[in-house]
């Protein structure tokens, strides 16, 4: 059987969802922009919820999907289900996410891919991505989840907007209607608790982005941020070395974060959707 003649996949509708009006920059205010793509990432069993889109076959089996069904957001759960590819060869994966990433622009949708975070690893947000590095290049905006003290926190980083901060998630609800809801932040201790050291990459860039162009030095970002010496040192380092912030004098300050270019749908493509003309 040709791909050609492969059957689009099953789909069952969540809900029926008002039209956002296309003028609008966020599908979900300050989450997740109305047309990007991104990524949900977290530990194992912090909420986050077989089809081979490393394959011609099945990348066409997706496109001809979301032709048909046109939904305004597509999530894709979870990444290792969806590929067979090697996640530390970039090579690979940025085959993969180039594929998806044109899939986003040709029928102007929102797209979420949810993927794992290192195991017992020390970094945060976006940076705790299992895999290559190519997974965080790759969004507008991720979102990741962890637990801090007997609370799940939702953080968010965009490639294009401010940092928001981080949200608290529990269950509600009864057996038949179970679903995560925003609940207070819990603070423990006195006033002066840390209330964004669950994400201190994000609560560094927040601070640095409010600061403006001209950044603020090491000692004021710590008393904004307010965590240890060695922990402001590491998320310092990671931020810097992926090109988000950098050094000037003795100031800290944020640097922009060049938009992809766009593909031209016209040209050739391979077998696992890079479009890059050989030759």
């Amino acid at each position: 059987m040709t791909p050609e003649a492969k059957p689009a996949l099953p789909v069952v509708r969540a809900a029926d969802l008002d039209e956002p009006d296309q003028t609008e920059r966020w599908l979900i205010e300050t989450l997740w922009p109305r047309a990007g793509v991104g990524i949900i990432g977290g530990a194992p069993k912090c909420g986050k919820s077989w089809l081979g889109l490393d394959l011609p076959s099945d990348q066409h089996r997706l496109q001809e999907t979301v032709r048909r069904h046109a939904p305004r957001l597509l999530l894709l759960d979870p990444f290792v289900r969806l590929h067979r590819v090697n996640e530390n060869q970039a090579g690979d994966v940025s085959a993969l996410l180039g594929y998806l990433r044109e899939l986003q622009r040709a029928h102007d949708l929102a797209l979420v891919v949810v993927h794992h975070a290192r195991k017992n690893g020390g970094s945060t947000g976006g940076q705790s991505l299992r895999g290559s590095s190519d997974f965080f290049a790759w969004v507008d905006t991720a979102l990741s989840l962890r637990r801090h003290r007997q609370q799940l926190l939702l953080s968010a980083e965009h490639r294009a907007a401010a940092t928001p901060e981080p949200v608290a998630l529990a269950l509600a609800g009864s057996e038949r209607d179970m679903h995560l809801a925003i609940v207070p932040v819990e603070h423990r201790g006195d006033d002066h608790a840390p209330a964004l050291t669950t994400d201190i990459d994000a609560a560094v860039l927040s601070a640095l982005s409010n600061a403006g162009p001209q950044g603020l030095p090491r000692h004021v970002l710590r008393l904004i941020v307010r965590v240890r010496n060695q922990s402001l040192s590491d998320a310092l380092m990671r931020l810097a070395a992926s090109g988000r912030i950098a050094r000037h004098g003795d100031a800290w300050v944020p640097l922009p974060v060049p938009v992809p270019a766009l593909i031209d749908m016209r040209r050739n493509r391979n077998g696992n959707g890079d479009n890059t003309a050989s030759g």
